[in-house]
């Protein structure tokens, strides 16, 4: 490349606008065909690349680096992005923080209970050894 000494500066300052301008220049592409390929207007590809090192759409960086053939740290981005977790994984969370939540405000309550004759046992009992500081 050409201009790989301005491109990195850019990349560096965070002016990822300007590397998308330096390497679409380099490819001998227009701001109307870059448009095309991202699905952005013409005037859009020219606000983005005067940006500066303000914010950029993620799916825009993404798409743009893809489509000038560029790796993804020269637009901000990492290449190995962590995958995003399973839905399971999700559920699973959620259902453990809310029994945390509800164990937590319902403490009080259960403490307030009186205790049968054998408190060493049974349910309660449990539960409030779980929730003891």
């Amino acid at each position: 490349m050409q201009h790989e000494a301005e491109v990195r500066e850019a990349s560096r300052r965070g002016d990822y606008g300007r590397v998308i301008e330096l390497v679409r220049k380099e490819r001998r592409m227009t701001q109307t065909q870059l448009g095309q390929a991202l699905g952005l207007s013409q005037p859009a590809v020219s606000r983005l690349e005067k940006r500066g090192t303000g914010t950029y759409q993620t799916n825009v960086l993404v798409s743009a680096a893809a489509h000038l053939d560029i790796t993804p740290d020269l637009v901000g981005l990492s290449g190995d992005r962590p995958k995003p977790q399973a839905r399971d994984d999700d559920d699973m969370h959620r259902r453990a923080l809310l029994g945390g939540a509800i164990a937590a405000a319902a403490a009080p309550a259960l403490a307030a209970l009186p205790t049968t004759a054998d408190a060493s046992s049974g349910q309660a009992a449990a539960l409030r050894l779980s929730t003891e500081p």
